[in-house]
Formats: C-alpha cells, sequence, structure tokens
C-alpha cells in the first residue's frame, strides 16, 4: 500500500531530523523497517528506506554509505561514530572518534577505512572498520585510530585567503586509496595525503 509506505517513509525521515541532527534513533528510524526477521515488512519498505539512505547522505555530510559492504556511517554531535551495517539491518559497530561534533565522514573506496573530520577540533582521523576490527571492538579491545592530520594551518589559510569561515558546509571524498579530498559545497579546498 503506497500510503502506508510514505507514511512509514515519512517518519522515518522525520525521526531522523529530530535526532538533535546527530543522526538516526535507530530502532524507530532504521533497524525496525529494515529488519531482516521481518521479510514482508522490509520489502514492502525497502525503496522508501533505500531512498531515505540516499536523501540522508545527500543531506548531511556526517552520513556516508559504502554500498560494496552495505554498511551506513554516522558521526554524532557527541563525537561518536555509529556504523550500520544496512544489509542485516543491525548497529554494527560504534566507537568514540572525536571529543567535539563530528563535521563530515567519508569511506574509503574498499569500504576498509572511514574518515572523520570535526571542524571544532580540525583533525582529520582515519578509522579501520573491518570486521576483524568489528570483533575486536566486541571482545573489549578499543577501537585505534590509524593516523590523525591536523587541518588547522590548512583551514587558516583558506579563511584568510577567501574571507570565509562560519559558511563553510565541509564533505570528505576519497579520490584514492592515499587521498582525501576536503570539499565546501562542492569545491575543492585542498587534499590531504593519507596513509592507510
Amino acid at each position: 500500500d503506497y500510503s502506508y509506505g510514505h507514511k512509514m517513509w515519512s517518519h522515518l525521515m522525520n525521526a531522523i531530523y529530530a535526532y538533535d541532527r546527530s543522526l538516526i534513533s535507530p530502532d524507530t528510524a532504521f533497524e525496525r523497517p529494515m529488519n531482516p526477521s521481518n521479510l514482508a515488512f522490509r520489502d514492502q519498505l525497502f525503496s522508501d528506506t533505500t531512498e531515505a539512505i540516499r536523501e540522508l547522505v545527500l543531506k548531511f555530510p556526517q552520513i556516508c554509505f559504502h554500498s560494496s559492504t552495505q554498511k551506513l556511517g554516522c558521526g554524532t554531535t557527541n563525537g561518536t561514530i555509529i556504523l550500520f551495517d544496512v544489509k542485516h539491518a543491525t548497529r554494527w559497530m560504534e566507537f568514540t572518534a572525536h571529543s567535539s561534533p563530528i563535521t563530515a565522514v567519508s569511506f574509503s573506496s574498499d569500504g576498509n577505512w572511514i574518515a572523520t573530520f570535526s571542524r571544532s577540533e580540525q583533525l582529520l582521523k582515519l578509522w579501520r572498520v573491518t570486521a576483524t576490527a568489528s570483533f575486536l571492538k566486541m571482545v573489549g579491545f578499543s577501537q585505534k585510530q590509524n593516523c590523525s592530520y591536523s587541518l588547522k594551518s590548512k583551514f587558516e589559510k583558506i579563511v584568510k585567503q577567501y574571507s570565509i569561515d562560519t559558511e563553510l558546509s565541509i564533505r570528505l571524498k576519497w579520490e584514492e586509496q592515499t587521498k582525501i579530498v576536503v570539499l565546501n559545497r562542492g569545491t575543492v579546498l585542498f587534499y590531504v595525503d593519507v596513509t592507510v
């Protein structure tokens, strides 16, 4: 029924936007509609949920999706990264990435890494997000960042050069396995060479 699916999609979007822009309320907005144990419900809402995820990724730089691994990454206002396994509709991994709000996130092309950026800290961090990392986290090991890059001098140069600061709308994009592009409203600000 179209109206039921549309109503659930609207509920999903409203729950997401109402959650302090820090992202998704997992039980109401994501995990329940995509729960694989309720196949009829999942099939009915699949296209709406897929569209909602696409809209979220386009609207919020704090959300990224990796299609091959079916992982959805969400950066929160408290500095936490939450990774969802879309295929199995589960919260796959969660860890503290920053001590301040996460501004932007992006998966590497192979999906084994996630880059996180906090504008407040002016730090870009890389995290390994594989099944091995998930298992180690489950058995009590803390999530370890691979690298941390201070972008303070690069942002100071940009702000001075273009007289912008509060208008920045930062996004990250892996250009290669060893290069991340930092964008503002689709325009390249600078590149960061990274080691993974």
